[in-house]
C-alpha cells in the first residue's frame, strides 16, 4: 500500500482550546506554599489553610482515640481524613484503618475459637 492511498485529514491549526486564567479583583490573592502528592491526587496548600490543617488534625486525633471505645469510629476517621491536606490527619486515618482491621481479625478469630470449642464440647458430651 502506498502512503498516498490513505485519506488526508486537515490538521487543526490549534490542537487545544486556549487556556485562560481569570483572577477576580475582589478575591484575595493566595500563593501556593508547596505541592504534596498522595497517590493519584495532588494537593496544593495555599495561605489560609493552617486553620483547616489544625481542625483536621484535632478531629482525626479525637476519632483515633475514641475508636478504642467505639471501633466503628476508626472507619469514619479513615473515610473522612484519608485525603486531608494535613499530613498528621492522613497518618491518623491510616492508623485508624489498620487498628480497625486488627480488631476485626482478632474478633473473628476469637469468635471462631469460641464456636469451635462449643461444638467440640457438645460432641464430647454425647
Amino acid at each position: 500500500m502506498d502512503a498516498n492511498q490513505y485519506p488526508q485529514y486537515p490538521q487543526p491549526s490549534q490542537p487545544y482550546p486556549p487556556q485562560e486564567y481569570v483572577v477576580q479583583e475582589n478575591s484575595p490573592q493566595t500563593s501556593p506554599q508547596f505541592v504534596h502528592t498522595t497517590g493519584h491526587s495532588v494537593i496544593v496548600q495555599v495561605d489560609g489553610d493552617e486553620e483547616r490543617i489544625k481542625k483536621d488534625t484535632n478531629y482525626a486525633t479525637i476519632l483515633l482515640v475514641l475508636g478504642f471505645f467505639l471501633n466503628w469510629l476508626w472507619l469514619i476517621n479513615f473515610f473522612l481524613y484519608r485525603r486531608s491536606i494535613s499530613d498528621v490527619a492522613r497518618k491518623y486515618a491510616k492508623y485508624s484503618l489498620i487498628a480497625f482491621c486488627v480488631v476485626l481479625i482478632i474478633s473473628a478469630v476469637g469468635a471462631a475459637v469460641i464456636i469451635i470449642a462449643n461444638v467440640v464440647r457438645a460432641f464430647a458430651r454425647g
